[in-house]
């Protein structure tokens, strides 16, 4: 007679079996954990100093202490012991530690993104020096950004730029990055621009170098590529720039 559930290994009520509560409150405590999988951290290998019940680990593939012998284990606390339980192929888990999802491919967890996923707010703020130099106030500022692996995107808007004290001739620069930009030697990342009380001659686009922290406000010259657009370029208090661009990071 088959006692176990294929899938969860779920203890089944038996014909004239004593003591049922015990058996199904098991199955009970064994969904509590498995369902909506949440581990504190994937690759563990040191049991924590004070462990909650309820705690989830994944294991990694040398254990220590209360966990040793149990590499590739889930280590459920329950009751004030641990119990452990083998992960199937396919199976996922929210990783807290890390941020990501993470499914068990047969032999290790692995993220569900490559390198994870990253959303947020950043401040943008135009300079007139990529670091350095002098920052220009502006009575809007907003940013916002999406990392999915090593692809950054990122959206902001800035109005009312008071340029004052920055140096007229020196390239805008747009900081506050959650990420510098990555790629190969040379590589150079373009986005869409939208200006507003800001003179140029040739369609204006964003720029940001391999390694750049900052963004840097181009033009696109016809045959010459982008050429910088300065701080001069910016009527004082009224100038607006909003854009968007995606990047690569390490």
């Amino acid at each position: 007679m088959i006692q176990f559930s294929a899938r969860l290994g779920l203890p089944y009520l038996l014909p004239s079996q004593a003591q049922k509560h015990v058996t199904h409150n098991e199955a009970l405590r064994l969904l509590d954990s498995l369902v909506q999988l949440c581990v504190e951290a994937a690759g563990a290998e040191t049991p924590p100093g004070a462990p909650q019940d309820g705690e989830a680990w994944a294991l990694g593939p040398a254990p220590t202490g209360d966990w040793a012998g149990q590499a590739g284990a889930l280590a459920v606390r329950a009751d004030g012991v641990w119990s452990f339980l083998a992960p199937q192929p396919g199976w996922r888990a929210w990783d807290r530690a890390a941020g990501t999802l993470s499914t068990w491919d047969g032999s290790a967890w692995v993220p569900v993104l490559p390198g994870g996923y990253e959303a947020g707010s950043w401040t943008p703020e135009a300079a007139d020096a990529e670091t350095g130099g002098t920052a220009a106030t502006a009575t809007f500022a907003t940013g916002h950004h999406v990392r999915t692996g090593d692809l950054m995107h990122v959206v902001f808007a800035l109005e009312g730029i008071d340029t004052t004290g920055l140096s007229g001739g020196n390239t805008l620069h747009i900081r506050g990055l959650p990420h510098a930009a990555g790629g190969g030697a040379g590589a150079y990342f373009t986005g869409a621009a939208l200006l507003g009380h800001v003179g140029f001659s040739h369609a204006p686009c964003l720029g940001l170098p391999a390694g750049a922290v900052a963004i840097r406000l181009v033009q696109n010259v016809p045959g010459a590529g982008p050429a910088p657009l300065d701080v001069a370029a910016l009527t004082s208090g009224a100038a607006a720039i909003s854009g968007c661009l995606t990047y690569r990071v390490n």
